[in-house]
């Protein structure tokens, strides 16, 4: 089965509300990369959002453990160079998206990342 790696079309952005989690940001403040099967399964998706970062990496439990998750980031990252961009951050939540993202030659930062929930807290 071949994989298609694919900027996703403004019409197009409904289908981010199939993945599990529901992430779509607004159109205008990202670029999205979905992973879709020759039969139209979706199988992952990758946003780059500015500062130009990666974000909202997921691969379907089944395609984990496959080249899917480095062929997004690398798809991601040439979306970027094609911007004229030439530096990427990347977040993890935990040791192994840590190891995962140092293996992609990405550089531990000493910065920390602080959360606001806007609606829960004035």
């Amino acid at each position: 089965m071949t994989d298609l790696i694919r900027r996703l079309p403004v019409e197009d952005w409904p289908l981010l509300r199939l993945f599990p989690d529901q992430v779509a940001p607004k159109p205008k403040d990202c670029i999205a990369l979905v992973a879709q099967a020759e039969s139209g399964e979706l199988l992952g998706r990758i946003f780059l959002l500015a500062p130009v970062h990666i974000e909202g990496l997921y691969v379907s439990p089944s395609r984990r453990g496959t080249a899917l998750m480095s062929d997004l980031v690398e798809k991601a990252e040439q979306e970027a160079r094609n911007l004229g961009v030439s530096t990427a951050f990347a977040y993890a939540d935990g040791i192994q998206m840590e190891n995962y993202i140092e293996r992609l030659c990405y550089s531990r930062e000493r910065w920390s990342v602080w959360r606001k929930e806007l609606a829960t807290c004035p």
